[in-house]
Formats: C-alpha cells, sequence, structure tokens
C-alpha cells in the first residue's frame, strides 16, 4: 500500500478547487450560525423606512369632522435591541410606529405630536431602544362633501372619411367627493383622461380614463386628499356614420289610379344631414314626413308644413326641424259636379241599406289643368264603406261618403261629403 504523509494529505486536498471552496462555505455558514443562536450574545439593529401609522378612528378628532391633510416626516428608523437570533430577520412591518395619543386635536389646524414604537408581535428580551424622530408634524381640516360632474379631456382620436365624432361620454358622469375643506374649496372640476392618441376608428369605442383633480389655479391636485368610490372609469366616442338624405312625402285618400309624380311636389330643404350607426344609416334611404291629405290639396291651399322627425338614434347635423312641401298652383284648376246613385260596399250580412239621399251635390274635383279638362260626371262614384262605419239599426244617420274617380289619372275628390241612410234588419 502507499503512504501518505501529512504533508501529502493537503496537498492532494488543495488540488481539488471545488473541495476547498465546499469546507470554506460549510464553515462560514456554522460559524455565523453558532454567533446567531448564541442566546447569551445580545445585538441592536436599526429599521429603515419604518411607515408612521396614522389613525383617527374612535377619537373625538373623527368626532369633529376633523380629517388629515398632511403629515411630515412620514417614514422613521427604529433601533431594536435582543439576541442576535430574535433580531437578525425583523424587518419595517414587524414594527408598529404611530403618535402617542391623538388628545389635544379638537379643531383644524397643525399639530406636533409625539410619536412612539413598538413590535407589532411581543417578543421577550427584544425591545426598541431608539427613534430617529421624537414627533411628528401633522395638519387636519374639516371634512366636506362635494357633487361633480365628471369631463372628459379630448383624447386625440381621428375617425376615417364618411364618420364623425361626437361629444366624448364618461361613465361615470359624475362623483361624490370628500375631503379637507380648503382642499374641495379649491378643486374646481374632475377630469377623466386616456391615452389613445394615434387612433382612427369608424365606430363607437370605449378606453379606460383615469380621474385628475383640478384647482381653480388650473393645477393638478394630489388625488390622495380625497375621498371617492373607487370604480372603473371609462371614456366613450360615439363614431357616426354620416349621409345625406332626401326628404319624401306620402299622400292619403288618393285614387288608386293618381299618379303621384305628376304632382310635382316640391319640398324645402329638399335634403337633411344626419348621422347615426352604421347599420341603420345604411339601411336607410329617405326620411319620410308624413302624409298629405288628398282632400285638402286644392288651387288655394297647396303648401303643408311638417316637422322633422328623425327614426331612433339619428342625429340631426343641420338642425333642420321642419320642411315645407309645395305645388305649383297655377297648374291646379277645379271643377264641381253633382253625383247621383250611392251604393253602399261591404254591408255586414243580415242588413239593408236605405239611402235617402239621391244626390251628392257640388262634388269638388281638383286636378292638373289639362287632365281635369278630360273628367266628366260618368268618371265619378260614390260610396259608403260599411266597414269603417259604425251604425245603429232603425236610426237616419249622417254617414261619410266616399268619391271615387274611375281610371282617370292627374284627378282628385276634394271635401269631406255625407249623406243620410237607414240600416235595417232584413
Amino acid at each position: 500500500m502507499r503512504r501518505y504523509s501529512f504533508k501529502g494529505f493537503f496537498v492532494d486536498i488543495f488540488k481539488n478547487k471545488l473541495t476547498v471552496f465546499m469546507c470554506v462555505l460549510v464553515s462560514t455558514v456554522l460559524w455565523f450560525l453558532i454567533i446567531i443562536f448564541n442566546s447569551d450574545s445580545y445585538s441592536v439593529v436599526t429599521i429603515q423606512d419604518v411607515p408612521v401609522d396614522l389613525n383617527l378612528s374612535n377619537t373625538q378628532a373623527e368626532q369633529l369632522g376633523l380629517f388629515i391633510v398632511d403629515i411630515a416626516p412620514v417614514i422613521a428608523s427604529v433601533t431594536v435591541k435582543g439576541p442576535r437570533h430574535k433580531i437578525a430577520f425583523l424587518n419595517k412591518d414587524d414594527i408598529f410606529l404611530a403618535p402617542e395619543s391623538y388628545n389635544n386635536i379638537i379643531t383644524q389646524g397643525v399639530y406636533k405630536l409625539p410619536v412612539g414604537a413598538s413590535l407589532k408581535k411581543i417578543q421577550e428580551g427584544v425591545s426598541v431602544d431608539r427613534l430617529s424622530i421624537d414627533s411628528i408634524i401633522i395638519k387636519v381640516d374639516v371634512l366636506e362633501n362635494k357633487f361633480f360632474n365628471l369631463i372628459p379631456e379630448d383624447i386625440g382620436v381621428k375617425v376615417e372619411p364618411g364618420y364623425m365624432k361626437d361629444e366624448l361620454v364618461c361613465q361615470p358622469s359624475s362623483l361624490y367627493v370628500s375631503g379637507p375643506k380648503q382642499s374641495i374649496d379649491n378643486l374646481d372640476v374632475i377630469k377623466l383622461y386616456t391615452d389613445a392618441s394615434g387612433s382612427t376608428l369608424n365606430s363607437t369605442k370605449t378606453f379606460d380614463a383615469n380621474l385628475k383633480f383640478i384647482s381653480k389655479d388650473g393645477a393638478e391636485m394630489d388625488k390622495s386628499l380625497f375621498r371617492y368610490n373607487d370604480m372603473r372609469c371609462s371614456i366613450t366616442v360615439p363614431v357616426y356614420k354620416v349621409n345625406q338624405l332626401p326628404f319624401k312625402v306620402s299622400f292619403s285618400n288618393a285614387p288608386n289610379c293618381l299618379n303621384k309624380e305628376l304632382l310635382n311636389a316640391n319640398i324645402d330643404p329638399e335634403f337633411i344631414h344626419v348621422a347615426g350607426p352604421d347599420e341603420i344609416i345604411g339601411q336607410t334611404n329617405e326620411i319620410n314626413l308624413g302624409f298629405i291629405d288628398m282632400c285638402e290639396l286644392t288651387e288655394e291651399k297647396n303648401s303643408f308644413s311638417f316637422n322633422v322627425n328623425l327614426p331612433s338614434g339619428f342625429k340631426n347635423l343641420t338642425q333642420v326641424t321642419s320642411a315645407l312641401v309645395s305645388f305649383n298652383k297655377d297648374r291646379l284648376a277645379s271643377k264641381f259636379f253633382n253625383i247621383k246613385g250611392i251604393q253602399p260596399i261591404n254591408v255586414p250580412q243580415g242588413y239593408e241599406v236605405s239611402v235617402h239621399s239621391k244626390v251628392i251635390k257640388d262634388v269638388r274635383i281638383v286636378g292638373i289643368k289639362e287632365y281635369l279638362e278630360k273628367i266628366s260626371d260618368t268618371d265619378l262614384v260614390a260610396t259608403i264603406d260599411f266597414s269603417n262605419i259604425k251604425f245603429e239599426e232603425g236610426v237616419k244617420q249622417n254617414v261619410p261618403v266616399n268619391i271615387g274617380i274611375i281610371n282617370k289619372d292627374g284627378v282628385w275628390p276634394a271635401g269631406k261629403y255625407k249623406c243620410l241612410i237607414t240600416v235595417n234588419r232584413k
């Protein structure tokens, strides 16, 4: 067998550097643990940045409606002494640093309060040795409440051609805020802001937003001065499709044979500029103003005014609120006819009608002059439509008479007509 000398042993050991490193490391750790956990070894440690805890709950100051506005300093250093193995791992979360009393706070103002520190969890043999401060300065004020409507800041978005951006919408639209009287009095407006610059939109979009408290001199205030409900805030950018739509008018009580295009109605204004959701605007080709009763259209009454009522979701960009529909009175004329032979129609089964009026006199027919010249009384018919009449059996009644025109274009009856009838059971 090979013999090792004492010197040779160490030479072989030091040739293996990893073995040397591990030996040194283990020795160091053992030495450190012996020092730390030696119960007879006392030491001190200074813990930095311990926050000052302020709480007016259940104090006279809270009952008086006072609120802490400012504090200086907000942190301090605390030196703790005790066994090394107990204080070695203490940190600022283990220390409670606060004013010793709030009893002398009885009104708004500035106060100097002595402070003290202690361990949040008591440990035998461990105590606070000293503090870097012996007092703090706090400012208190009366707590007031105020209601604010939120205002959006312009977020700098663009819209594609053919679209428009409407007024920004805040969510929530208002905020109830509490804070020191001095701060509340100085608070002028609360804004919502977000960074959406560079966006180009073709539909409505909502962006997350943050609160900004603005003073009366335009400077931004520290939001920590105020208390309010913490909620998700947003700014909605309404984006609408823009379009120009023509006005249209419809007609009631017009003969079936009348070509409405011959009337050549003039609508002023002719168009309206509107905006709305893309899916609605894209399906709308015109705006219907309403109906003109042909019984009222004559050469004397040749214009009709309408209020403009847009479909739900539309915006009136030109603020047009009314339109005038007119007809060229120089093209119109009237003739008067006596119509005989009044015919009941849609008479209920089991009833018979006696018509006591044999002639409807002075029936006015209005029309375009060149068409009116071609009409005679043989082109006219008078009917009583019982589908629209509520009658009483055996009682003489005046009921409406409908004047019809047989296959003649460009003319229509004007006015309202009645005749006397009696309805009896068969």
